[in-house]
């Protein structure tokens, strides 16, 4: 009976170390895939700064928008309580505000200054 016990906890000291490896594994992921994410909204953020104002090399803007993100990370959730609120009550209507109408709004705005091009030039 000790036996199986010792040898049950062996199995399961195993298992643990398993699941842990797993665990570092996906974090490990997770954070490459937060990397990237960061990474391609610092070059839009870029790019887009650089397109406002008309200036050709977007790198001029590097150090003043990496600021600003770092502060606004700081400032944009108090609190965990706050971030829990805003991500249920707000994120939604939000993301569909952004993700959906703005983008159909862009759409038919194309359409329809593509239909005044054609007409006057027609």
């Amino acid at each position: 009976m000790l036996s199986n016990l010792f040898i049950s906890s062996q199995v399961l000291y195993y298992v643990g170390n398993f699941l842990q490896g797993i665990e570092v594994v996906i974090a490990i992921l997770w954070f490459i895939t937060l990397f990237f994410k960061l990474c391609i909204y610092f070059y839009a953020t870029l790019l887009g700064f650089a397109n406002v104002f008309h200036i050709k090399d977007y790198k001029l803007f590097s150090f003043p928008v990496a600021l600003i993100m770092i502060t606004l990370s700081l400032i944009v959730y108090p609190s965990v309580s706050y971030q829990k609120e805003w991500d249920t009550k707000t994120w939604i209507p939000y993301s569909l505000l952004v993700g959906i109408l703005y983008p159909l709004f862009l759409l038919i705005a194309g359409f329809i200054q593509n239909k005044k091009r054609r007409s006057s030039n027609g």
